[in-house]
């Protein structure tokens, strides 16, 4: 496992015996210490922080790469790495996701539609859907397509009453679960079966057809007790 301190430095302990491994100091330029996550591999550690993304060799210490993408200035708040470690995502207080090469660097995608500061970043287990979250109160989930190709229009879910800060996706990607501000943990369902078995449990009368072919996707509406 890795944390970080006050101190900018990073220290990768055995999770087992707590021993301490390796540690280092991110630049005195980087500011402030966001959020660290390890390679799928394990072999590297991505880093956000005030001036930029890093990525680093969890087993030396070396400095691989450093990513500035967002912009001069531009606070990264997350970083996620893709499920087979070439992608990684940030987040910024410019708005916007970014897409890149872990190896170079190179920019894939920018992700815009929040409409405030990015946190939150998390492939899903297949790595085709990307989930942010925004000071903006929203969760998106986009579906990533080839480089190249148009990015699709993301899914945006509502509810949050302040900042999301952080998001996860299930292993089988059927739910998301977000934290933030409001000291609210939420689940969001995905699943379209398990939605419209949700949404049967609590009809309080009966639906015209047309609502339960738009809604529930079913050619006639359930009896209600």
């Amino acid at each position: 496992m890795a944390d970080a301190g006050a101190d900018s430095t990073i220290r990768i302990h055995n999770s087992k015996s707590g021993e301490s491994l390796i540690e280092f100091q991110l630049p005195p330029e980087s500011d402030v210490f966001q959020q660290i996550v390890f390679s799928p591999d394990g072999k590297r550690l991505a880093i956000a922080a005030g001036d930029g993304a890093y990525v680093y060799d969890a087993t030396t210490g070396k400095l691989l790469l450093k990513y500035s993408g967002h912009g001069e200035g531009v606070r990264n708040s997350g970083v996620a790495f893709s499920p087979d470690g070439k992608w990684i995502a940030s987040s910024g207080n410019d708005a916007t996701i970014k897409i890149w090469d872990s190896e170079s660097g190179a920019d894939i995608f920018t992700l815009t539609g929040h409409t405030g500061p990015t946190f939150g970043v998390a492939f899903s287990s297949d790595g085709h859907e990307l989930i942010t979250s925004s000071v903006d109160r929203t969760v998106k989930v986009w579906i990533l397509p080839k480089p190249g190709q148009e990015i699709p229009i993301p899914l945006t879910l509502y509810s949050n009453t302040g900042a999301v800060y952080r998001v996860a996706s299930s292993p089988d990607n059927s739910r998301i679960v977000s934290v933030g501000r409001d000291h609210v943990v939420r689940v969001y369902e995905l699943n379209i079966d398990t939605l419209i078995d949700i949404a049967k449990s609590r009809l309080t009368r009966t639906l015209t057809t047309e609502e339960c072919q738009k809604y529930l996707h079913l050619d006639a509406c359930p009896v209600i007790p």
